[in-house]
């Protein structure tokens, strides 16, 4: 949905919270299954980043901050980023942050 919404010339940055590596199974990157980040890798604005990059430093050069109800919502609410949340986290109700639950959502 957000490849479908951003500007040409915008790209999606995922970046992998660090625990997800923490398991151990050779079918398997970590937690999830290979196939999802080849299904990631197929989108064309989408860009895989090491998990080792700085968190606080992807947001301040971001334009927005998306994500399913984690705590790097949070971290962009308090840097005055707009946050667009997959999920209901508690800090929904923050100003600049948008609920998406579809993708009219998203265009809005």
């Amino acid at each position: 949905m957000i490849q479908k919404a951003i500007p040409n010339d915008y790209f999606i940055y995922y970046k992998e919270h660090p625990a997800m590596w923490m398991v151990y199974n050779p079918k398997k990157l970590g937690f999830r299954d290979k196939r999802f980040y080849q299904k990631l890798l197929s989108f064309k604005k989408v860009k895989i980043i090491s998990s080792r990059i700085s968190t606080f430093d992807l947001i301040d050069k971001s334009k927005a901050v998306a994500t399913a109800s984690a705590s790097t919502g949070w971290e962009g609410v308090i840097r005055n980023k707009p946050v667009l949340t997959f999920g209901k986290p508690w800090y929904s109700k923050c100003n600049g942050v948008f609920e998406i639950e579809s993708m009219q959502d998203l265009e809005n």
